[in-house]
């Protein structure tokens, strides 16, 4: 119940408010100072703690009175990106008109051309080759060669076999 907001107040509807029983002590003084419990903080209307009390400082107090807090949490999601080392693996051939590997087996082979790879450090079968120094240009052009070695490798720049591949 929350007290009149005018008019007459009566010392029993300030102890009902508060809580307190009728055949207890009561003085409007210890009351207000939250002697007897303490003051809701939340009520709109609330007696002050100065003294002297009086009894129009409780117009309007509700002792029950409680607010919603509203709550919003903001969620930040943090993305992290791991980028793959690009490793230079060496220069292949190319032949004489600068393609590299169409026919690892017929020679001619004069010009050289960088290559790199993120998934391996040398090499061998399911490494996959790179055209450029940032790895995002595969090679796929099928045979690679470095004179004494050969390598092979698909439509996705990933060499499926090495040392004896001759297309």
């Amino acid at each position: 119940m929350t007290l009149p907001a005018s008019g007459q107040i009566a010392m029993s509807e300030i102890r009902t408010e508060l809580g307190i029983p009728s055949q207890s002590p009561f003085s409007l003084d210890t009351a207000e100072d939250g002697g007897y419990v303490a003051i809701n903080p939340y009520s709109p209307s609330k007696p002050s703690s100065g003294n002297p009390a009086s009894m129009s400082e409780w117009y309007s107090y509700n002792h029950n009175y409680t607010t919603t807090t509203t709550t919003t949490t903001t969620t930040t999601t943090t993305t992290t990106t791991t980028t793959a080392a690009c490793y230079y693996l060496g220069n292949f051939s190319r032949d004489a008109a600068g393609t590299v590997g169409s026919d690892c087996g017929s020679g001619g082979y004069n010009t050289n051309v960088d290559v790199y790879s993120t998934n391996c450090a040398t090499i061998g079968s399911g490494c996959t080759l790179y055209a450029n120094s940032g790895c995002t240009s595969v090679y796929n052009v099928y045979c690679f060669t470095n004179f004494t070695e050969y390598w092979c490798t698909n439509a996705s720049g990933v060499v499926y076999d090495n040392g004896s591949c001759t297309t």
